[in-house]
């Protein structure tokens, strides 16, 4: 049999204060001569615990026996008009038990709901008023059973479900707006509905809820008056839903009602009973649910003209990490009781005119924190039953006002004037070290900090720099993580993957709990983060936090959802009131990056709506791209997006894109074309393949709604393109684009809330791109329907260029605010600074100019000096200023060295299971980007790069070098058409005036076959290179002595080939056909492979189309 929850803690709580006692530990409470609990600390109609029999002896409404063929946990709660059983899971072999109900009136129909007033079992009680059933208990389950039924559902649909029955259903913006009264209860059957109200009254018949909401998230129930129900608003395992501006009037039992439901925000209600009730009312009752934010919001049940009404404000059973701010309770039994619940915050509450107590704790709570409330006229202001609860703060912060001890007579003097009592407020189970003198007295204080008196600071990270994990399914050993990001292998991103409709995650198990220190041998914020915690070491700041988040989420769903962690989930604005309560200012400075400022921005009118804006003391934003970047056009487009120098395929990095809402926020917005001028994307004349778009866009797009258009696939005229052709512009998702739209016009346009100051910090000087290029390339395609494996033109996506960037943002997006700024000169850093290393946008703050500006930002010191390469106005190009930029295409990987040997370029990776490919930007100011067919490179052009080709397959290659000076193309050398082998070693020296000569070992075998020069090939090149192709094609002596022999004889051809004669040019023509035939028999005799054939053959077309044509 059972035992009663509450009988168990009157035996527990006597056992803990009796070692309480002996140990000293209730030492306070023995001074007041009150070291016991009450005989009765019970809530009336109520019962939990574990076993097969539950009795509730003390309802109000119906004395319930449960009884249960199979052992479970069970909570039982009895009040007018409801009966409420939460059923949990319970272990293997038992997945079901045969539940008997009996206390309910005789031969009598009710109504049974589990989990949602969708599921419905209508029964009738035998003579006894009793009823059986089978109830699962694999799974935890709700079930409410009512004498009387009847329920309007909300859905996203083109209706709304039944909203256009009792209002105005906006499909958009997925809102219910009521037009007139409703008599029965509302469920909410989608995620992200918003139920508005409009001051219209939801009146039940004294059963059932309001609202109901299960295992629903980002819902928004708002402007509702809500009367004669059991429950106004009943929660049942949903998470991250926003309860605001309602008024509960004259309800049964409960304005709101948590069960398993956490990161919930409930602001500005009003839960109110106008005629007193001897049954049992409460305002708020938490079961089992966490990190729920509850403000300004006010409780008054009209306890002292009740007879013997029990009434509670706000009820807390095994809930923990709950924030109760600026509330107000009163005229209550008691104001706010916690059982077995622990780090709850109460701050900037008023708690009076309770007939009992004001707030009572029973064992085991333990670490909650109460501080700069007031307690007022409550008969008992305190009892604490529970160990270690916080009700007080270190100078300046304090404890609370206690209306019973403000005065001498009180045993409260002030001496000094501080505004605190001068002694401690002593209470049962405690003390107040720091009591307040007057109500509100924080408010008003001049007490200040007098040393290291700064903000504790959090940080958001940027896009991708937070690692997600999921467990493995059927996993049997002790570790079963997989840590999905940073990728391993192409299975992993693939398993991030998003739905096409929704943009949730396809495995919603994913989690985060860290951000990226360093990655694949970088430094993303290993040396950031040491900084800072050497901050909170030196005692500058008194604590440092970060934020990890699911990146792949809308940034305004980062704030307003609940944050998954392997072990329950955290949310933002949580994060802020907790770290904001133990600040010396009692505010939080935000530092965030890349897109970790847009999701601060979406955090501020948070807080704003909730009033809490003041809790935020300053945002600093790092290398933000508040209007967008063009980058994210490559990566959503094409796939072109490097994780930190590792390469996920581009077809699964563009698969993963199309679906994610925070990247469609990336892209450039309206207000980016209001402020860069010029096309944004062009459309090269000189090939057809860019012909369809030409038509349609003319030679360029230089404005967002065509630029939109262009996205959309021309409105959706255009198919998406197979997933391997990357090549090809990908067709973006109309749901997710408008979404970015909506997040732009209000993030474009943001200015912050009076009091918090804005900095942004702009990174400049390295090459981004600024917009892209269609121009057309050569591919080669095999296919059973060609001979050989001829190349064909393709489009080809090039990038844009701009040297005013980060290498991913540029400056116009990161300054877009217009408040404070400072400008970092990442190109001459990285140049001059001491550790000669490469830093753009991902590790922007591992420059250590920019951790001295943070630390004189976070001190709120002047910035009259400002560290090296750091300027508070935009630091002007220098004509001085070098660089080059290389693009290389087809089958060939590049590479760049310095003179010391430092490398930038792909690199092999270290692990053989894996299929990511790798790559290192080890010289200072250089990149290395793989978009479309193309690999770029970008180097300083002071010093000498060695540039090298090195073969990939056969076929052949096209070089471009650009050495621009001060911004302005200087020259521009090109290498087209040169043939490759698997074997070959292609360098050539750039920078540093050095004249450029492009050398080529074909066969890689150490001896340089040609020496071409800017001129282009001759003849002579490229038969050179020719006859060490045939060398790697391992032709046996014979066969390859008879091809050099033909290759010779058109060598001795090409040497005197006069251009107008047309007799030498008809021979010489003879003399490739000769070669060709030649290729032909070999590939007949199966001496060479068709594609070997056909390659060696299309290579030997080119020339004669160069030499003859």
């Amino acid at each position: 049999m059972a035992k009663d929850y509450y009988k168990i803690l009157v035996f527990v709580c006597a056992i803990v204060t009796a070692i309480f006692v002996v140990s000293g530990l209730f030492a306070t409470a023995s001074a007041q001569g009150i070291s016991y609990m009450p005989s009765n600390p019970q809530i009336f109609g109520h019962i939990e615990g574990e076993g097969t029999h539950f009795e509730i002896e003390n309802s109000d409404y119906f004395n319930i026996t449960l009884d249960s063929s199979e052992s479970i946990r069970a909570r039982l709660e009895s009040v007018s008009e409801i009966v409420t059983m939460a059923i949990y899971a319970s272990l293997p072999p038992a997945t079901s038990t045969t539940v008997t109900i009996s206390g309910f009136s005789p031969q009598t129909t009710y109504y049974k709901y589990e989990d949602s007033y969708h599921n419905l079992t209508q029964f009738t009680t035998d003579e006894n008023g009793g009823y059986s059933y089978t109830q699962d208990i694999t799974a935890p389950h709700i079930i409410f059973i009512q004498p009387r039924k009847s329920t309007k559902f909300i859905r996203d649909d083109a209706t709304g479900g039944d909203c256009s029955s009792v209002g105005n259903w906006n499909n958009t913006a997925k809102t219910c707006t009521l037009t007139q009264n409703v008599l029965e209860t509302i469920e909410i059957d989608s995620d992200n509905i918003v139920l508005d109200g409009n001051n219209f009254t939801l009146s039940g018949s004294h059963t059932g809820s309001g609202v109901y909401l299960n295992s629903k998230s980002g819902v928004i129930v708002k402007n509702m008056h809500i009367e004669n129900f059991s429950y106004g608003v009943n929660l049942n395992n949903s998470n991250g839903n926003r309860i605001e501006n309602n008024d509960f009037v004259n309800l049964d039992n409960q304005g709101m009602v948590f069960f398993n439901s956490s990161t919930n925000t409930i602001i500005g209600n009003t839960v109110s009973l106008l005629v007193p009730s001897a049954r049992r009312h409460q305002g708020f009752v938490l079961f089992d649910s966490y990190k729920n934010i509850f403000q300004d919001n006010t409780v008054s049940l009209n306890a002292r003209a009740s007879v013997s009404g029990r009434h509670q404000g706000i009820l807390l059973f095994d809930s923990n990490d709950n924030s109760f701010v600026s509330n107000d309770v009163s005229d209550t039994y008691q104001g706010v009781l916690f059982f077995d619940s622990y780090n709850n915050v109460l701050r900037e509450n008023t708690i009076r005119d309770s007939s009992e107590d004001g707030l009572m704790i029973f064992p085991p709570s333990s670490g909650n924190q109460a501080s700069h409330n007031n307690f007022i006229g409550n008969p008992t202001q305190v009892i604490n039953y529970g160990p270690a609860q916080i009700f007080s703060s270190p100078l300046p912060e304090g404890g609370n006002y206690w209306s019973d001890f403000d005065t001498p007579e009180e045993g409260c003097s002030d001496v000094n004037a501080d505004g605190f009592c001068d002694a401690p407020y002593v209470f049962t189970g405690g003390q107040d070290d720091l009591p307040w003198v007057t109500q509100d007295g924080w408010k008003n204080s001049s007490n200040s900090c007098t040393q290291n008196c700064y903000s504790n600071v959090l940080f958001l990270p940027g896009l991708e720099a937070s690692r997600l994990y999921q467990k493995d399914p059927g996993c049997l050993f002790l570790n079963c993580e997989n840590k999905l990001w940073e990728p391993n292998r192409n299975d992993d991103v693939r398993k991030l993957y998003l739905s096409p409709t929704t943009g949730e995650s396809v495995h919603p198990d994913t989690y985060t709990r860290d951000v990226i220190d360093e990655a694949f041998g970088v430094n993303i914020y290993k040396g950031f983060l040491g900084f800072m915690e050497g901050l909170v070491i030196k005692g500058t700041i008194k604590h440092f936090e970060t934020l990890p988040y699911d990146w792949r989420d809308d940034q305004k769903d980062v704030v307003t959802r609940s944050i998954r962690l392997e072990s329950g989930s955290y949310d933002i604005a949580t994060r802020i009131v907790d770290l904001a309560s133990t600040s010396p200012t009692g505010k939080v400075t935000l530092i965030a990056h890349s897109n970790g400022g847009l999701v601060a921005k979406e955090l501020v009118e948070d807080l704003k709506s909730r009033g809490q804006e003041n809790l935020i003391d300053r945002i600093i934003l790092v290398a933000v791209p508040e209007l967008g970047t063009p980058k994210a056009v490559f990566e959503m487009l094409h796939g072109a997006g490097p994780f930190f120098l590792s390469f996920p395929s581009k077809e699964v990095t563009r698969e993963l894109a199309e679906n994610m809402k925070s990247a469609y926020t990336l892209l450039p917005s309206r207000e980016y074309f209001n402020r860069l001028r010029g096309p944004f994307v062009e459309f090269s004349t000189t090939t057809s393949v860019t012909q369809g778009f030409r038509n349609v866009y003319g030679n360029s797009i230089s404005d967002y709604d065509t630029l939109r258009k262009f996205l959309r696939g021309e409105n959706g005229a255009r198919m998406e393109p197979q997933a391997s052709a990357v090549n090809e512009p990908n067709v973006l998702k109309e749901n997710f684009l408008a979404n970015a739209e909506t997040r732009h016009a209000t993030q474009d346009t943001w200015m912050p809330p009076s009091g918090i100051e804005v900095i942004e910090i702009v990174g400049l000087g390295l090459d981004a791109p600024r917009g892209v290029e269609y121009k057309s390339t050569k591919k080669k395609v095999c296919s059973p329907y060609f001979s050989g494996c001829p190349r064909i033109d393709v489009i080809d996506p090039q990038p844009l260029v701009t040297s005013e960037g980060d290498s991913t943002v540029v400056y116009p997006s990161a300054e877009a605010l217009g408040v404070e700024r400072y400008y970092v000169d990442i190109f001459q850093h990285n140049k001059l600074g001491q550790f000669n290393v490469n830093r753009d946008h991902k590790n922007i703050l591992e420059i250590t100019p920019i951790q001295t500006l943070l630390t004189t930002l976070i001190k709120n010191e002047a910035t009259s000096t400002l560290p090296l390469y750091i300027t508070n106005t935009k630091p002007p190009q220098s004509d001085a200023d070098k660089r080059l930029r290389i693009g290389v295409h087809s089958p060939v990987a590049l590479h760049l060295y310095d003179s010391l040997g430092r490398h930038t370029g792909p690199i092999t990776n270290p692990d053989p299971s894996s299929d990511l490919d790798y790559a290192e930007e080890r010289i200072p100011n250089t990149y290395y980007w793989q978009i479309g067919e193309g690999q770029y490179a970008g180097a300083s052009g002071e010093q000498i790069t060695t540039i090298q080709l090195t073969g990939k397959d056969l076929g052949t290659f096209t070089l471009d070098i650009e050495e621009i000076t001060g911004g302005t193309t200087t020259s521009m050398t090109i290498y087209e058409d040169i043939p490759v082998t698997a074997s070959t070693i292609a360098t050539i020296e750039a920078g540093g005036n050095v004249a450029p000569v492009l050398k080529v070992d074909i066969d890689g075998n150490g001896t340089i076959d040609a020496e071409i020069t800017p001129g282009g090939l001759t003849g002579e090149n490229l038969v050179g290179i020719l006859k060490g192709l045939v060398k790697t094609l391992n032709l046996p002596d014979k066969k390859e002595k008879q091809l050099f022999k033909k290759l010779e004889k058109l060598e001795k051809e090409l040497a005197k080939e006069h251009e107008n004669d047309r007799k030498e040019k008809q021979k010489t023509k003879g003399v490739f056909k000769n070669v060709i035939k030649l290729i032909n028999k070999y590939e007949k005799k199966n001496i060479l492979s068709k594609e070997e054939a056909g390659d060696l053959i299309g290579i030997i077309e080119q020339i004669r189309e160069k030499v003859v044509e």
